[in-house]
């Protein structure tokens, strides 16, 4: 299991009083609050005046929420689906990844549901969960890294060495930006992949 202070191109920082780590059942509603409030609170998806903000795949075995915790409190997270358990996770609400990845499909982990405090953005917390759940889905012996991302997170993406799958969209029934991203497990560019 991964823990703040695991690396994977480099380390997690853990002196900075920030940790990052699967997110314990106590924390659950706290992450999907955080979740709620970016996402509805700041119109990223239509609000509805909901305080919690999370879905099945929240519950898959295949998923691990990761949390940042700091000061005893969830200021960050974000989830890794794996392709384990007879499901496949280059199938995204917002994103079919299967025609770029061809061969590249079958381990795959599908990021999603990255969120910050707006206090904790603009330092090395989104940076730090990227980087924790790609050494999770690595350790699972996942080849392959997806993810929807919001366009204005793309620079944290291609900082981590992610790349564009396509030109971003907005997504005709979630209603939200969407810039389809990738990243194998080498480094080594995805078929189709825009470096």
């Amino acid at each position: 299991m991964i823990v703040e202070g695991a690396t994977e191109g480099g380390p997690l920082h853990p002196t900075s009083g920030l940790i990052v780590r699967p997110v314990a059942d106590g924390e659950r509603e706290a992450l999907y609050a955080l979740r709620a409030r970016v996402f509805l609170g700041e119109s990223i998806l239509r609000p509805s005046g909901a305080t919690l903000l999370s879905d099945d795949w929240d519950e898959h075995p295949a998923s691990t929420n990761l949390v940042a915790v700091a000061g005893g409190r969830v200021v960050g997270g974000c989830r890794g689906t794996m392709t384990t358990h007879g499901i496949d996770a280059a199938v995204s609400p917002l994103f079919d990844f299967r025609p770029h990845l061809g061969r590249d499909r079958r381990l795959v982990c599908l990021g999603s549901w990255l969120c910050l405090d707006p206090d904790h953005r603009g330092r090395t917390t989104g940076l730090r969960l990227v980087k924790a759940v790609s050494a999770l889905a690595s350790e699972a012996g996942m080849q392959t890294y997806c993810a929807a991302v919001r366009p204005d997170a793309r620079p944290l993406f291609l900082r981590l060495g992610w790349h564009d799958l396509g030109p971003p969209f907005r997504h005709p029934v979630a209603d939200i930006g969407v810039q389809p991203m990738a990243r194998r497990a080498d480094s080594t560019t995805i078929n189709g992949g825009n470096q």
